[in-house]
């Protein structure tokens, strides 16, 4: 009778079994909510998804006519999260997750005509996760 064996063999499967049905990251998913800039609010979302090793994440903002722009440095680092917006004038975002929640802040660079060179006001974002569609 080979008992040994079958032991070892169920002992293995059960302690393997967690890695393979692990939970994506907290992260991962859709975070939609606003971005506030001097009294003004933006509509914005954040979708994040994990990629082996990485983090890959978009950014929209339909007051801005922004879809599905993506986004570099984005990294998660729990309860830290961070991304970055590719355009000429990059917005370097830094917030902290706290269950459906993530708040946080925004360091807006120069924008002739818009934002001098020197302007020390930070943009404050709160996001929310949100319900994802149904599959078809």
């Amino acid at each position: 009778m080979r008992l040994p064996g079958l032991v070892r063999c169920a002992a293995a499967f059960i302690l393997a079994a967690p890695l393979a049905c692990a939970s994506p990251p907290a992260i991962d998913g859709t975070w939609s909510g606003v971005a506030t800039y001097r009294g003004a609010r933006l509509a914005i979302s954040v979708r994040f998804r994990s990629d082996r090793d990485s983090l890959r994440a978009t950014f929209n903002s339909p007051d801005l006519m922004i879809l599905a722009q993506p986004l570099t440095s984005a990294a998660f680092e729990s309860p830290r999260v961070r991304f970055t917006t590719t355009d000429d004038q990059s917005v370097r975002f830094e917030g902290v997750v706290a269950g459906d929640s993530i708040v946080g802040g925004a360091t807006v660079g120069t924008v002739p005509g818009v934002i001098a060179a020197g302007d020390t006001a930070r943009m404050r974002f709160s996001l929310r996760r949100a319900a994802e569609p149904l599959s078809p």
